[in-house]
């Protein structure tokens, strides 16, 4: 009895790969410039009330932080943005492997590692 008690008191994390049904690889070696700038755009007119997915929600509110929220950055995405924009494509969109490692990648920019790992959790939970 004293087993089963304390089992419930220990939250067990799912595994890295336990949400990858719910994601389609889509771009595997990564989106053109242009397809991540019209995914970030396809609920921008969204009402307050309408559905939007949580990997599209996440991805602009990571794509908005990367630009500063400059709406004519996404027709220039290139160098050091394009590469977090598509980091940010992957957290949101893809699975658990390239996940992986565009986290190894951000190692040295503990910030935008945080964000990639928060956006992630959010929409494993939003999508679970």
């Amino acid at each position: 009895m004293l087993g089963s008690l304390l089992s419930r008191l220990v939250q067990q994390q799912p595994p890295g790969d336990a949400f990858d049904h719910l994601f389609t690889p889509y771009a595997p070696n990564g989106a053109p410039a242009q397809v991540l700038a019209d995914i970030c755009r396809q609920y921008a007119g969204a009402l307050a009330d309408e559905m939007v997915p949580p990997q599209h929600k996440r991805f602009r509110a990571l794509v908005d932080a990367i630009t500063g929220a400059d709406p004519l950055a996404l027709n220039r995405l290139d160098g050091l943005t394009l590469k977090r924009v598509t980091s940010a494509y992957v957290a949101c969109f893809e699975r658990f492997e390239p996940y992986q490692f565009q986290l190894t990648l951000w190692r040295n920019d503990p910030d935008f590692r945080a964000a990639l790992v928060d956006a992630r959790e959010k929409v494993n939970s939003g999508l679970s």
